[in-house]
């Protein structure tokens, strides 16, 4: 099996091609603006350096590739502000219609999302969906699919937003997206990604 990071070498990426040693061929492709090299080193995988944006090196990395983990993002909010078209680009916001996002949902295996309408729609597809919920409530707002699953602390001021405030919040510091670490979210994912693998390639 070989898997796709892009701009994997970053944090989470070296954490997912950490896990997927002496599992799978990993590949990265990160054009080490935000990334670096070192965070790959006692590694063993193969670091394309490049822009996401580079068709022809995309088509290159992805060839042979059973599974794509899509890290790739504009790091620096300034950078985001002063250049939006690209950035738009990299995150693909804006630049799909919603027929063309389901199809790329029925291509994929796992969705990462807070709460919001691509978690709905995902519904739609076999896809899997991991939500991560802070100011509202999963009882409510979860998406009803037997593959969706959804992340919340449940900490005490947590939902926040309702109806009866009109969607507005005093908070200005969302404990309740802190507390769902990283490692929260990457084992739930990690689960999904074994039981899909188990039944797709076997054992």
């Amino acid at each position: 099996m070989r898997i796709l990071i892009t701009g994997g070498a970053g944090f989470i990426g070296r954490h997912i091609a950490e896990h997927f040693q002496d599992r799978a061929e990993v590949r990265v492709l990160d054009n080490l603006r935000g990334g670096f090299k070192s965070n790959l080193s006692g590694l063993d995988c193969q670091l394309i350096v490049g822009s996401i944006l580079d068709r022809d090196l995309v088509r290159e990395a992805i060839k042979g590739v059973d599974f794509v983990f899509h890290l790739a993002a504009m790091m620096s909010v300034q950078e985001s502000v002063q250049k939006p078209n690209e950035c738009a680009e990299i995150r693909l916001a804006g630049k799909t219609t919603l027929r063309q996002v389901l199809v790329l949902y029925t291509r994929s295996a796992i969705l990462v999302t807070n709460d919001s309408g691509p978690a709905h729609f995902a519904s739609m597809t076999p896809i899997h969906v991991v939500t991560l919920f802070g100011p509202e409530t999963p009882a409510l707002f979860a998406a009803r699919s037997p593959n969706a699953i959804a992340l919340w602390a449940g900490i005490a001021c947590s939902p926040c937003v309702n109806a009866y405030n009109n969607r507005q919040s005093v908070c200005r510091n969302n404990l309740c997206m802190q507390a769902i670490t990283v490692d929260d979210v990457f084992k739930e994912v990690t689960g999904i990604y074994d039981s899909v693998k188990t039944t797709t390639f076997g054992n």
